[in-house]
C-alpha cells in the first residue's frame, strides 16, 4: 500500500546499526593506533640511524680538538712570564667558553622530539572526534 507507513523498529533493530557504528570505529581507531605506532617506529629509527652515524665522527673530532687546545694552551701557559697565572686565565676563559658553547648545544636540541607523529596524531584525534560526534 502506497500510503501505508511502516511499522516502527523494534529496540533490537535500533541497536544493531549503533552496535556496528561503534563496532567500526573501533576497528578504524584501532588500525589508525597501528599505523601511526609503525610511522612513528619509522621516523624513529631514522633518527637514531643519523645520530649514530654522526656520532662516532663527532666524538672523534672532539677528542681531537680537546687534545690540540690541551697542548697548544699548554705552549702558551710555558711560554709567558708567570706560568701559573696562565694556566689559570687560559683555564677561566675556557670553562667561559665551554659554558657558552653548552648553553647553545643545549638550545639546538629538539624541543619535541617526533613531532611530525605527534602532529598527525593530533590531526587523527580531531578527525576521530569529528567522525564520532
Amino acid at each position: 500500500m502506497p500510503g501505508a507507513s511502516r511499522p516502527s523498529p523494534s529496540t533490537e533493530e535500533q541497536k544493531q546499526p549503533t552496535t556496528d557504528l561503534v563496532r567500526d570505529a573501533m576497528d578504524a581507531a584501532t588500525k589508525l593506533v597501528r599505523i601511526e605506532v609503525a610511522l612513528a617506529q619509522r621516523e624513529f629509527d631514522k633518527q637514531i640511524a643519523a645520530a649514530k652515524k654522526a656520532a662516532v665522527p663527532l666524538g672523534l673530532a672532539a677528542a681531537a680538538a680537546i687534545v690540540a687546545v690541551a697542548v697548544l694552551l699548554v705552549g702558551v701557559a710555558l711560554a709567558l712570564p708567570v706560568p701559573w697565572l696562565a694556566a689559570v686565565l687560559i683555564g677561566a676563559g675556557l670553562l667561559v667558553a665551554a659554558t657558552v658553547l653548552g648553553v647553545a648545544g643545549w638550545r639546538i636540541l629538539p624541543k619535541r622530539p617526533l613531532e611530525e607523529t605527534r602532529d598527525r596524531i593530533g590531526t587523527d584525534v580531531e578527525q576521530l572526534k569529528e567522525r564520532v560526534a
